[in-house]
């Protein structure tokens, strides 16, 4: 299975999992922290597609917006699906310091994107 196929299929399930996720959301009562779980498999799929560009774009900037993504982006959905797990099981909100990672991983990332481009 190639690198393209392997992107398009978890996107092509994403999707579909955000899609039922949604519906079973608005149509039956659900567990609290299900709005929670739903959005971070959405915030998912996105991430996927945008790092799908990187295989059909060349050069630099598909490189970072890829990098930017991947650190930052996945950071976000599990800190996203976290809270919807502590929702789930009754506990408070998570707290502020880990809305920090992602900008810890953006900076991060810009610390060694200037030491690579001189």
């Amino acid at each position: 299975m190639d690198v393209k196929t392997l992107f398009l299929s978890n996107i092509m399930v994403a999707a579909f999992l955000t899609a039922a996720m949604l519906y079973y959301m608005f149509i039956q009562k659900t567990y609290k922290g299900f709005g929670w779980w739903t959005a971070s498999t959405g915030f998912a799929c996105i991430s996927y597609l945008i790092m799908l560009l990187r295989i059909f774009f060349e050069g630099p900037l598909a490189d970072i917006i890829t990098i930017i993504i991947a650190n930052t982006c996945i950071a976000s959905v599990l800190i996203v699906r976290l809270q919807g797990v502590k929702k789930f099981f009754g506990k408070k909100s998570i707290s502020g310091a880990y809305l920090f990672i992602p900008a810890f991983m953006l900076l991060v990332f810009y610390y060694f994107y200037s030491l690579l481009s001189g």
